[in-house]
C-alpha cells in the first residue's frame, strides 16, 4: 500500500479532488491556486507514491475514493449548494 502519511495536507486535498474527477484547472480553482501549482504538487504526489505516470495517480486516486476522504488527520468533503455551486469543506482532527 502506498504511503498517504508522506503527502503534505495541500497534496492530500488534490489527490482527494483527483479522486471526484477533477482536473488541474478546475482544482487550481477551488484552492485558489494556480493550474501551474497543481500539476507541481500531483508530480511530487508521483514521486511520493512510487507513481511513473499521472494515468498511475488517476487510476489510484479514482480506484481509492472512498479511502481518499479521510486522509491522515484531514477529512475532506465536497458540498453543493442550492445553485449547483461546489464547496470544498475540509476538517482538521
Amino acid at each position: 500500500m502506498h504511503n498517504l502519511n508522506s503527502l503534505t495536507i495541500q497534496e492530500k486535498k488534490i489527490l482527494y479532488l483527483v479522486s471526484l474527477g477533477f482536473k488541474s484547472q478546475q482544482i487550481a480553482e477551488k484552492l485558489f491556486i494556480s493550474p501551474h501549482t497543481v500539476k507541481n504538487h500531483k508530480s511530487n504526489i508521483c514521486i511520493k507514491l512510487n507513481f511513473k505516470t499521472t494515468a498511475e495517480l488517476n487510476f489510484y486516486a479514482f480506484s481509492n475514493a472512498a479511502l481518499l476522504q479521510d486522509l491522515g488527520g484531514v477529512q475532506i468533503l465536497i458540498l453543493q449548494d442550492r445553485n449547483n455551486s461546489y464547496f470544498l469543506l475540509i476538517l482538521y482532527k
